[in-house]
């Protein structure tokens, strides 16, 4: 039964990582919101793996969850680099006490699935407030608000409305206009991902929280074993010069056929020492997905009292283990934005005035768009080097990356981490120790507005 018209102070557009960290965000300040999820599950058991970063961990330790997230993974251990094409092992390295001394903690490995349902768990009334199959169709302006329709009548009124929808997101055509929106970005890559329960040969060959990267000529695998005897694994392969290009509302879907010509070409990829092959992984499926990976940082993210944050406005491949993190990121910043410019508490402001939103808006994309658009593009450098795309990667690969220094490999990773933010205001402060100082530590932040 469709419900009545309700009023709120935020309606959050989609599920997912983005919009549950921006839930709990709320929660925290006591916003009134309300989450509209598409489909029938907040948590579905689809997907593969996600790797929490520092940065994104400092964010959820702040909402007082981080606990219960670690127990839903794993620290990343050992990490092998293979040649795809000999089977070689070229370098095995532990990089988790380098990441935690740097930055405060280590690598979290877990399943989408987990981290989502452990975020889902730490929701307060998450019967009132995430709200399923609930799929958007229009958004119309109020002279001091706006208002969300759904596909089953319902309708829902707010001071603003926050796309976390995803590639395929709803909230990001009303943005902008369809010329704008639909534009060409680059698809280089197709990935094929899936969980898979370990055989005994795969337990012998990777330990709880290893995994391997493997390159090969236009592909490359990504795989780490998980709890409960589960092996992540996701291999990318170069698309035709031909598909590198797509619009952004109409993002290429394979057939079960070509899923099949993918696993083809990865069957008899080696990831241990005992020559045990990809074939292995592909005959104990538990769930598994092909989708193509575009990559993009939108320019505009909002309009009026409206914005969309997240994989809607900026997508990486998944190689480098932005994604997710970045979309955490993104939480935090809009979250700090509003309290500056509205104040910090917004849970007792009757009315959100546009041109105070539309600063806080702004902020978020000028602290956003540049940083978005540098690591999107170090991420498609990274896995173009992975793939060997051009004529000096197998070399770099081969030769050079097996003996470079961790501190030196690591670089990227860390430069990545730094730029992250914490939420401010009312939120418990950071304490884990790290050796190198994040980007907000070196300014002194001005006091909030009150």
């Amino acid at each position: 039964m469709a419900e009545k018209h309700t009023k709120h102070q935020v309606v959050i557009v989609g599920g997912g990582i983005t919009g549950l960290t921006l839930a709990l965000c709320l929660q925290h300040l006591k916003v009134d919101y309300v989450l509209l999820e598409a489909y029938g599950s907040i948590a579905p058991d689809v997907g593969a793996s996600i790797l929490l970063f520092p940065h994104g961990q400092r964010i959820l330790d702040q909402l007082g969850i981080l606990d219960k997230l670690q127990s839903a993974g794993l620290p990343q251990g050992t990490l092998d680099y293979r040649d795809g094409a000999t089977g070689q092992s070229l370098r095995r390295s532990d990089f988790g006490d380098i990441f935690r001394r740097r930055h405060g903690y280590s690598l979290l490995w877990s399943s989408r699935h987990r981290i989502l349902r452990a975020l889902h768990e730490a929701v307060a009334e998450p019967q009132q407030r995430l709200l399923v199959n609930k799929r958007v169709t229009r958004i119309d302006s109020l002279p001091e608000g706006v208002l969300v329709n759904t596909d089953d009548g319902s309708a829902y009124e707010a001071q603003i409305v926050v796309g976390c929808d995803g590639v395929h997101s709803t909230v990001r055509k009303e943005i902008a206009s369809p010329k704008r929106t639909g534009g060409d970005v680059g698809c280089e890559y197709g990935c094929f991902f899936a969980a898979s329960k370990c055989t005994p040969v795969v337990t012998e060959t990777v330990e709880p929280g290893a995994g391997a990267l493997i390159s090969l000529q236009d592909g490359q695998v990504v795989l780490g074993r998980g709890l409960d005897d589960e092996m992540y694994f996701f291999c990318t392969w170069t698309l035709p010069t031909s598909q590198q290009k797509c619009s952004i509302d109409d993002i290429p879907r394979f057939t079960k056929e070509d899923k099949e010509r993918v696993l083809d070409r990865f069957r008899d990829v080696v990831f241990g020492d005992n020559g045990v092959r990809m074939q292995e992984l592909f005959d104990n499926l538990i769930r598994s997905g092909v989708t193509a990976l575009p990559h993009y940082t939108l320019r505009k993210w909002s309009s009026g009292r409206i914005i969309a944050i997240g994989d809607a406005v900026h997508k990486f491949n998944p190689v480098a283990g932005q994604g997710g993190n970045s979309c955490i990121d993104s939480c935090a910043l809009l979250v700090n934005a509003l309290q500056e410019h509205l104040g910090t508490d917004l849970a007792n402001m009757p009315s959100w005035p546009l041109p105070s939103l539309s600063q806080a808006f702004e902020d978020v994309e000028n602290a956003s768009v540049r940083k978005v658009t540098t690591l999107v593009e170090e991420s498609q450098n990274m896995i173009r080097l992975l793939s060997w795309r051009r004529w000096y990667d197998k070399i770099m690969y081969r030769y050079i990356v097996p003996y470079l220094p961790a501190y030196f490999l690591l670089q990227p990773h860390s430069a990545a981490i730094v730029t992250g933010v914490r939420l401010r205001g009312p939120f418990k402060q950071p304490e884990a120790k790290h050796d190198w100082l994040y980007d907000e530590e070196r300014v002194p932040s001005k006091p909030m507005s009150l």
